[in-house]
This record gives C-alpha cells, structure tokens and sequence, in this order.
C-alpha cells in the first residue's frame, strides 16, 4: 500500500477545511459611527480578546471574523468614521445581517452624530431589512471624565434608540471587554431568530 505523501496530506487537509467552510452559516456584521469611537477595538476584542491602546485610524476599511459553535462564521467589518471613505462604505452595506452604530460615551458629539450623520447614511445606501443595534463604547472611562457635559447618560441613548425604532442598545468596554462578548452574541441571536436561523448558538 502507497503510503500518502506530505503533498496529498495537505491535499486532504484544504479538502477537509473546504468542506467545514461550505457548511458554515455566514453572518455579516457592519460598525459605523465617527472615528476614535473604538470600532475597531470593539471587533479585536470580541474576535480575539485582544485590546491595542495605541490609536490607529482605520483606512477604509478593517476587517475580522469569528466562527460560532462550529456552524456560524461571523463576518464583521469595520467602516472607516472618515468622509473621504463614504463611497468605499457605500459599497460594503450590501447584504448586511446587523448594523451596529457606535458612538463613545464620554463624547456627546460622537452620540449626536448618531442622528445628523451615520443613521442617515445607512438608510440612504439601503441595509435592507437588516437589524440595526447601537452601542456606547469607552464606560470605563466614565468615571475619569474632567467635563460631566461630554458624557452620554445611558437614559439619554435608550430613549434615542427606542424613539427611532426600538433600536437595541447597551454600553461596553473594549478596553476591558466589559460586556463586549454578551452584546455582541445577544445581538447575533436577536438578528438570527428574526431570519428564522435555527442554531443553537451558545456562549
């Protein structure tokens, strides 16, 4: 009997993970909201539980995943909060499961520009029938504010996010993974059951 080759080992391995990938439910998630928010901290934490303090703006766009209970890979793609990259943006709505707005809690113009600026753009570039959810980034710096007026109430952003259409909201740390990994798996489940996805997706 031919003994197999590291060549046709590796064959069967891409054969297998091919496989594996073709069986897997795909799942696009979308951040938007200004920048210095911390969307792209929020998607390191959730995917790797990775959290870089040094700020690095993203260019156009940043990108990471995250495979659930083996039958759910999660694609999540962080929009550039620059202007000069709303083509770019324009191009990536397409074929969104969830949106997430996100704004910074110690930043009450990164929250209004929730209302002027992102929730306009997303309508107007049509997400579809695609669930919207908001989330308030940075609390662990609350308590280190210097000017109370720049902080964004929590009653404040619920009450916004209900009257614009039961928007689900909750606030996070992705400095300290405070609540990142719960929200984001409630999100994904609230999104699934409303496409009638069944999968038992577990924490």
């Amino acid at each position: 009997m031919e003994k197999p080759t590291a060549e046709n080992r590796l064959g069967d391995i891409f054969e297998q993970c091919s496989q594996e990938t073709k069986c897997l439910q795909w799942f696009k998630v979308v951040f938007v909201g200004d920048c210095h928010v911390g969307k792209t901290s929020i998607i390191k934490s959730f995917c790797k539980a990775e959290f870089n303090s040094k700020y690095t703006p993203t260019v156009g766009v940043d990108y990471g995943f995250k495979v659930v209970d083996n039958s759910l890979r999660v694609h999540m793609w962080d929009l550039s909060g620059n202007s000069f990259f709303r083509d770019t943006r324009n191009e990536l709505y397409e074929d969104t499961d969830l949106c997430i707005l996100v704004y910074d809690v110690t930043s009450r113009q990164s929250f209004e520009s929730l209302e002027t600026y992102w929730l306009p753009e997303i309508r107007k570039y049509d997400i579809g029938d695609a669930m919207i959810a908001c989330v308030g980034n940075k609390r662990d710096k609350l308590e280190r504010l210097d000017s109370p007026l720049d902080q964004v109430k929590l009653s404040d952003a619920e009450t916004w996010c209900l009257k614009r259409g039961s928007i689900r909201h909750t606030q996070v740390s992705a400095a300290t993974g405070d609540n990142i990994q719960f929200a984001m798996s409630e999100f994904i489940k609230l999104r699934l059951k409303t496409i009638n996805t069944k999968l038992s997706f577990n924490q």
